[in-house]
């Protein structure tokens, strides 16, 4: 079996975040613990799961605004973690956000929804600045 990466981590702790109980830090705890050894990547998945958590009103209005249909909670997921490298991380180039989450996509069977994972985030790579500002707008109107 071929080791995790740290998006894929994320998406895990994600996923299971909606099916139990327990705190985010405990089941990213629980995960994290002997699965990665090098700092930067669980510094990583730290950071997309917390940033997820913490922007997902926030990434979920993005989503509903490309987005013709409901996504399954698992392309949610995908979708946000994209979405987030895209507008919150800047060391992630924007192609590496895109190709690794559709590539995520493809790893957890989701090869039919690969496309609208793609479609949407690319969508946005394109509109990246005008999607900043707005973004910038709503943050100083605290909506």
């Amino acid at each position: 079996m071929s080791p995790q990466k740290p998006r894929e981590i994320a998406a895990r702790v994600l996923l299971e975040r909606l099916q139990v109980s327990d705190y985010t830090e405990d089941i990213l705890a629980r995960t994290l613990a002997g699965k990665i050894e090098l700092a930067a990547d669980r510094s990583l998945v730290h950071e997309l799961v917390c940033g997820v958590v913490r922007r997902q009103a926030t990434l979920d209005w993005l989503i509903q605004r490309k987005a013709k249909r409901n996504a399954s909670s698992r392309v949610q997921i995908l979708l946000r973690l994209g979405l987030y490298q895209l507008f919150w991380l800047d060391r992630i180039p924007t192609f590496a956000a895109v190709n690794e989450t559709v590539a995520l996509a493809r790893r957890f069977g989701l090869h039919a929804e690969a496309g609208f994972v793609n479609a949407v985030l690319r969508g946005y790579a394109r509109e990246q600045d005008g999607t900043r500002a707005l973004l910038c707008d709503l943050q100083k109107h605290d909506l």
